[in-house]
């Protein structure tokens, strides 16, 4: 992997593919050298069958890559340590490690505070959904502030605060 890997979680996809409806993003991220890859446990386990469906497009057009699963002993490692958190982000966790242990340049993108606490707890690089959307904005690839609206307020909803077509 020569360009930064961003290591995505089912939050993020969620975000793209559905709340903001806003996919293309991820192709955005892609041309400035991100590569976008997503562990298989998230997408055969934690999307519904219409995202799923979605992302599978993405990965026809070389978008998205998919990570195998990560080995059981760092996965299982991590389940014990972290007991609050779901398959995907210990997937996200596990592929983290292995990346940073191969200087690797890459970032686990979680949104969940459980997990992104572990990822820091691992000295992991670490963003979230609102982190990529800056990152997009700081390249004026979208537009200030329009496409964050919901992101940040963990006492709303971000699907109420979808943004309008």
């Amino acid at each position: 992997m020569n360009s930064k890997a961003l290591i995505l979680n089912a939050s993020v996809i969620i975000a793209f593919f559905s709340e903001l409806e806003r996919p293309y993003y991820l192709e955005k991220l892609s041309s400035l050298g991100f590569e976008i890859l997503v562990p298989q446990t998230i997408l055969d386990e934690e999307l519904l069958p219409k995202t799923r469906s979605k992302v599978l497009k993405f990965i026809e057009k070389k978008i998205i890559k998919i990570l195998p699963k990560a080995p059981q002993d760092i996965f299982d490692t991590l389940r014990r340590k972290y007991i609050k958190l779901g398959k995907g982000e210990l997937e996200v966790l596990s592929w983290g490690l292995l990346l940073k242990q191969s200087n690797k340049e890459y970032t686990c993108v979680l949104d969940d505070k459980h997990a992104r606490k572990a990822a820091k707890d691992l000295g992991l690089n670490l963003t979230g959904t609102l982190g990529l959307l800056n990152i997009l904005e700081r390249e004026n690839l979208i537009s200030p502030k329009r496409e964050k609206r919901g992101f940040g307020n963990p006492n709303k909803k971000r699907i109420q605060n979808k943004v309008a077509s």
